[in-house]
């Protein structure tokens, strides 16, 4: 709850870049975080009003794999954006399908949304 308007809200913590993102999306990972696209269902018909919270702090910096390494720079601090906001950047977000929950049955996402923080509907408060 965010208690200066009595909104309710949602803190995304989000640790480890999307590091393949640039390869995948065209996104820079050092701005690219993910979104999880039961929350958008979940969010869209319960909590319509609600504020989305993503506190990053990218503790990993460097991936290394078979095609080469991939760094960014340490980054820490927390982007607000309300749900309408995101929603209609949603609507034209790549969606990443999780390869080990293609068979997933216990009730886990199947994906995520990509999104980059620079996006002018974020706003960085910290």
């Amino acid at each position: 709850m965010n208690t200066k308007n009595n909104v309710l809200a949602d803190l995304k913590t989000q640790n480890t870049p999307f590091f393949q993102a640039k390869s995948r999306f065209n996104y820079d990972p050092q701005f690219t975080v993910v979104f999880n696209g039961k929350d958008r269902v979940r969010y869209k018909n319960q909590y319509p009003d609600i504020e989305i919270y993503f506190a990053v702090d990218w503790q990993a910096v460097k991936f290394e794999n078979y095609s080469g390494v991939i760094e960014v720079a340490p980054m820490i601090g927390v982007w607000f954006i309300p749900f309408s906001k995101l929603d209609i950047i949603l609507e034209d977000a790549p969606y990443h399908e999780y390869q080990q929950r293609v068979w997933d049955e216990r009730g886990n996402a199947k994906g995520s949304y990509i999104l980059n923080l620079r996006n002018g509907y974020f706003k960085r408060l910290i």
